[in-house]
């Protein structure tokens, strides 16, 4: 897509695209499409677009952050891009026409809490209640009613949750978060290398600490991992979990994403071998994960994104060449953050 595109062009294309978001089916022409990655380093929100071909994405004008240190993003109620600023504590509030066009626009709201410290995953329910993994409080937190909210605003959060029960791994770095389509809540930790997922969240309200969650999947040694690999989860920095509940896991510091089938099923404190390894070539750890519109995997590291078809098939050790790459981040150095599509793919989120 041009850089040059008019606003109104934009918000066009974004209401095609907000009104197709299942892939093309029957003969329907390809809609646009966003990837917007978290830059930490860099102060801003990565802006990827194409008009239809996933494989053309190509990096548009950034989006700059006044607190320099975008953690994660998320899309919610009334077309509205809500992006956790770590260093300021807070959650920023951009209208999306407005936040796709990239630049440096005035955020439409800013979201405090008492109890916000580190913002960092954000995601949405089917309620349009924000959750926001809070990386430095190791707590998970759900504000309700944002979707209108503007200027500055002083919020009291409606759930505060964290992990806790007999043999479960607190959490000490709460990374990203996400909700799936079936409302299940999935936390990923960087410093106890765990997922944890919690179920029926909606219907949460209150102090939730120490609560037992339904699965948490615990880091154990690789059985047969690619060359130079070690665990079957080390330093998760994101997470994406497909319509079959499928769960990928972009590790920080192993040179591939491990694959666990079914995970959606699990129950209790587990320590699973992946399906399959992912191993992309040309991309070292590639610690960012996304799952697009046709069911492709986009896979990231400090400033490279790439494609890889069919990841849901195979199992052991799966070496991909990325159908396309991109380089998101000219600084070449991006300490976290996740990345998520625009519009959320059919099935994987609200």
């Amino acid at each position: 897509m041009p850089r040059h595109h008019i606003r109104a062009l934009l918000a066009t294309m974004l209401a095609v695209a907000l009104a197709a978001c299942a892939a093309p089916q029957g003969g329907q022409d390809p809609q646009p499409a966003w990837l917007l990655v978290s830059d930490y380093v860099d102060g801003v929100v990565q802006v990827l677009s194409t008009e239809g071909d996933l494989d053309g994405l190509a990096r548009e004008t950034p989006l700059a952050i006044a607190g320099s240190g975008p953690c994660g993003v998320a899309v919610g109620p009334g077309d509205r891009l809500y992006v956790a600023d770590y260093d300021g504590g807070e959650i920023v509030v951009f209208g999306l026409t407005t936040a796709l066009a990239g630049g440096a626009p005035t955020p439409v709201a800013t979201l405090t809490s008492a109890s916000l410290s580190g913002p960092c995953g954000l995601a949405f329910d089917a309620d349009g209640t924000l959750w926001v993994g809070d990386y430095s409080n190791d707590q998970v937190l759900a504000f309700r009613g944002v979707g209108s909210l503007t200027g500055t605003q002083n919020l009291t959060a409606d759930v505060v949750l964290s992990a806790g029960g007999v043999g479960i791994e607190a959490w000490g770095g709460v990374i990203e978060i996400l909700i799936d389509g079936a409302g299940r809540l999935w936390v990923a930790d960087l410093f106890a290398w765990t997922i944890t997922r919690i179920d029926g969240v909606r219907n949460l309200s209150g102090d939730h600490t120490g609560r037992v969650p339904d699965a948490q999947i615990v880091y154990e040694t690789a059985s047969a991992p690619p060359l130079g690999g070690d665990y079957t989860i080390a330093d998760p920095y994101s997470m994406a979990v497909d319509a079959a509940g499928n769960l990928y896991v972009g590790n920080g510091f192993e040179g591939y994403v491990s694959r666990f089938d079914g995970a959606a099923s699990f129950s209790g404190v587990v320590t699973p071998q992946p399906s399959a390894y992912l191993v992309a070539s040309g991309i070292d750890f590639p610690y960012l994960v996304a799952l697009d519109a046709e069911g492709a995997l986009w896979v990231g590291n400090e400033d490279t994104v790439g494609r890889l078809l069919s990841p849901q098939s195979g199992s052991g050790v799966r070496d991909l060449t990325p159908t396309t790459t991109v380089t998101y981040s000219p600084s070449g150095y991006n300490d976290g953050g996740g990345m998520t599509f625009v519009p959320m793919p059919s099935g994987l989120g609200f």
